[in-house]
């Protein structure tokens, strides 16, 4: 059976916000609604593997209920400054999805989201709505159910028939009327006064509409009776504001409903604007290989196995400026890594040279690298420099001449990113997504990237005055660093013992003084102590 899931956008949008930590990007956009919106949407599809998916939005606050009701949602406060422009990044997201976004003016998405669901109804589809709105469950039946965000984003409830009338006491068609009888404080929708919700649920079980409930006042207990026929006029009004309009002005097309692969490009590149790291990577591993691409070389020389292959590159390295290049290493500590292969990246070419298990040839081949490795005229690039010198001397290639390591560059344009990997600085500053192979070709592609990004990280670091820095204090750094690594730092175990006991003592005798000045002992890293102890006892005012 198909199956339709359509998401109230508005309500999504807001329990997002609400749920997670008002998270920003680097340039200062907000964007925890769009984010907790994307991990909602992209669960959903993933649990449910729909046929049909849309989103609804509210088209603007006014509606024809504010005018049937000038009061109607007056008790709402305005959306918050942080949250406005987030509802367009949401969109942008949908679109990168293909999803479809549905909003009319004059009226709600709760309106779209049931013309559109009695509409699946009637070609026999199986229908999900997902939302924070309750009132949606008024279009629980039994071919549609109901997820309803409980807390935060991940916690959502599920809704058939039997469990709306298990929780509320009426059928979800009733809805309305339990509305229109006890109000909706949420909403501003004013019911009949003095009708709470039990005995709103007691009527309706009695008589299933607020207008048979009407035809049968002189069955009704006279006090509820003389509050119904009082209030008329605004029990039926009430009803109607909470009743989903199913005649809004709109031809469902479920071919344009149907479920299509995302724009892989378009959301990369939104990813990589809005920061989503983890959602980044999901998507690289996700799309087809023609949009995440690993990269070219004007000649790949393949895996080179033979010192005879490696001469010959070794040879067009001594004519080269520089190149960039990369061992082995990812996934073990350097200092542990073996030395089995290498990518190097020239001119526009590149080679990944596994070293040779046969002994001699290994020895021709580690001397022909060691060659261009150790020969200070011509410049390195590499991406972790510090790691890279571990593993060279570790197994004694000389290295030098090293100019440029992009995770280093890439740290200091964004210092958030404490340990960038390449392929997320590649999609930043080439606007290049790469996957790069596991076995040792891989190594050839890794070391490509490297030569393409440097020329574009030392612009960026020249723009904002970073590249002295640089390569003055962080790159000589990097090798001071390694070397501390490889041969450990003599500590004085003693002189430690002897300043952590000075500093205990310190400690104790600031306790006592702290003690003495309050004027009993107390628990100093306790918050709620301390605040009794500073503003109760010792009446010190309170700054805001």
């Amino acid at each position: 059976m198909s199956k339709l899931v359509i998401l109230d956008g508005n309500s999504l949008a807001y329990r997002a916000f609400h749920a997670l930590p008002l998270l920003s990007t680097t340039t200062g956009h907000f964007t925890n609604a769009v984010y907790g919106f994307t991990t909602m949407l992209q669960k959903i599809i993933r649990q449910e593997q729909p046929d049909y998916l849309a989103v609804a939005f509210d088209a603007g606050r006014i509606t024809f209920r504010n005018k049937e009701y000038e009061s109607y949602k007056a008790n709402r406060k305005s959306t918050p400054d942080e949250l406005r422009p987030q509802f367009p990044l949401i969109k942008k997201v949908l679109k990168a999805f293909n999803i479809p976004v549905l909003e009319l003016d004059g009226f709600e998405a709760d309106d779209l989201i049931g013309v559109v669901v009695r509409a699946a109804e009637k070609r026999d589809l199986d229908v999900l709505i997902v939302s924070g709105d309750r009132d949606l469950l008024q279009l629980v039946s039994d071919k549609t159910k109901a997820l309803i965000t409980r807390k935060g984003i991940s916690d959502l409830e599920s809704f058939t028939p039997e469990s709306v009338k298990e929780k509320y006491g009426v059928m979800p068609g009733q809805i309305p009327d339990l509305k229109g009888l006890k109000g909706d404080q949420s909403d501003n929708i004013p019911g009949v006064p003095g009708i709470g919700t039990k005995t709103a649920v007691k009527l309706l079980n009695q008589f299933p509409t607020i207008e048979e409930c009407y035809t049968n006042l002189d069955q009704l207990p006279a006090k509820v009776a003389s509050r119904l026929k009082e209030y008329e006029e605004q029990a039926l009004l009430s009803k109607k504001l909470a009743t989903i309009a199913l005649d809004v002005p709109v031809k469902v097309d479920f071919s344009e409903l149907k479920v299509e692969e995302p724009d892989y490009e378009a959301l990369i590149e939104l990813f990589q604007q809005l920061e989503f790291r983890s959602m980044l990577k999901n998507i690289q591993q996700n799309a087809p290989m023609q949009v995440v691409s690993t990269p070219d070389a004007g000649k790949n020389y393949g895996l080179v196995r033979s010192a005879a292959e490696l001469k010959e590159i070794t040879e067009q390295l001594k004519k080269e400026k520089g190149f960039a290049f990369c061992s082995q290493w990812e996934g073990v500590p350097p200092h542990d890594a073996p030395l089995s292969a290498f990518g190097m990246a020239w001119g526009d070419s590149c080679a990944a040279v596994v070293l040779s298990a046969d002994p001699e040839e290994r020895d021709q081949m580690v001397e022909y690298l060691n060659s261009v490795m150790g020969d200070q005229k011509i410049e390195k690039w590499c991406h972790d420099a510090k790691a890279e010198m571990i593993i060279c001397k570790r197994h004694s290639i000389p290295l030098a001449g090293v100019r440029a390591d992009t995770m280093l560059a890439a740290h200091l344009l964004n210092s958030s990113l404490s340990s960038p990997n390449l392929a997320e600085i590649a999609l930043k500053h080439l606007n290049q997504a790469v996957t790069f192979a596991d076995d040792e070709s891989g190594l050839a592609q890794r070391a490509l990237i490297i030569k393409k990004l440097w020329p574009v990280l030392t612009d960026a670091l020249e723009k904002d005055g970073l590249y002295d820095l640089f390569a003055e204090l962080e790159l000589p750094l990097s090798a001071v660093l390694a070397d501390m690594e490889l041969q450990g730092i003599k500590v004085d175990t003693d002189l430690l013992k002897e300043m952590s006991e000075e500093v205990q003592k310190q400690l104790l005798d600031l306790t006592g003084e702290i003690y003495a000045l309050a004027g009993e002992g107390f628990n100093i890293n306790s918050s709620r102590q301390l605040g009794h102890i500073l503003f109760d006892k010792l009446k010190l005012p309170v700054i805001k």
